[in-house]
């Protein structure tokens, strides 16, 4: 909510920009436009709009307003949510889950027909020393170094997948 106030509070002020440029002739009037004022004008009006419409998208984020075309929001997660990434019930067979904190996130591109891998050090509740997990793909980003996670991945040859991941 304090992200929608600010970016509204700073959409005003170009538009208040404008608006007093307007009324001390610096902009000139119409017939008497000038290029400068009009360029002026030009580029307070898009600043002010894009602040205008990050207010509106994150609304919508927040799931305030509905706009056509862009479906139900998402829910964010940068903040400590939860992420599924692809697969539904029927695929949950085989699931592993572990719950721990993550030491370490190392990720290495493989030659042309191999599989990207990312090396996870992980320390569960109890453990003096961390080991490893190794995960197809790129995780750097979705895994925080130091935070308490808990992962459920599906073990394959080479790599297991990473299914979902959740702070704990």
């Amino acid at each position: 909510m304090k992200a929608i106030g600010i970016s509204l509070l700073l959409a005003a002020i170009p538009v208040g920009m404008v608006i007093y440029l307007a009324f001390t002739g610096d902009i000139g009037v119409p017939p008497h436009w000038t290029v400068d004022g009009l360029f002026m004008t030009l580029i307070l009006l898009t600043i002010s709009g894009i602040l205008a419409l990050n207010a509106v998208l994150e609304a919508h984020a927040l799931g305030l307003i509905h706009l056509p075309g862009l479906g139900a929001h998402a829910a964010a997660t940068a903040g400590g949510g939860s992420i599924s990434m692809g697969g539904t019930a029927a695929s949950s067979a085989g699931l592993k889950t572990e719950v721990g904190v993550i030491e370490h996130v190392e990720y290495f591109d493989a030659p042309i027909g191999q599989p990207n891998k990312s090396f996870v050090r992980i320390r569960g509740k109890g453990e003096k020393t961390p080991h490893t997990l190794v995960l197809a793909g790129n995780v750097r980003g979705l895994l925080i170094p130091g935070r308490r996670m808990q992962l459920a991945y599906k073990p394959n040859e080479g790599g297991a997948m990473l299914v979902s991941f959740d702070f704990k």
